[in-house]
């Protein structure tokens, strides 16, 4: 069960990913809010998320991993690990692109950062993927 909190932030970074363009499952566009926000939690495994800023030196990259989350959700496949993770950095490159840092050298930075991302989930996505994965309808 979601609070009306969660499903007005699901929507937020859903209407986000869409004004920048990020590349996502059709069922991410589709999705009721209540779904979207109980399966979406930002970057960071769920209830681990302090660890891992959503923030990329100021820069929020939250629709980015919401939508890396929902991938994860509907994938069943290694193919479809594989793709959203490469999604997943597709997607923070594109957000720190769109919206250049005023201070010269961060968006290096950010860049750099969003290679960590992309390797942490590669190595370790893994365990969030495969474990504890509730049976689903196929999107």
């Amino acid at each position: 069960m979601t609070t009306m909190y969660e499903r007005v932030e699901a929507n937020c970074w859903r209407e986000e990913a869409k004004q920048l363009g990020l590349k996502a499952l059709k069922s991410f566009w589709e999705a009721p809010l209540s779904e979207l926000a109980e399966q979406c939690n930002g970057a960071g495994a769920a209830g681990y998320g302090w660890i891992v800023p959503d923030t990329m030196y100021g820069l929020p990259i939250t629709a980015a991993a919401y939508n890396h989350d929902w991938a994860y959700y509907k994938g069943r496949t290694k193919k479809d690990r594989l793709r959203a993770d490469w999604c997943f950095l597709y997607n923070m490159i594109k957000t720190i692109k769109r919206n250049p840092s005023r201070f010269w050298g961060i968006d290096r930075f950010r860049r750099m950062r969003a290679c960590s991302y992309y390797r942490a989930v590669k190595r370790f996505g893994w365990i969030a993927f495969y474990v504890n994965r509730k049976p689903n309808k196929a999107s």
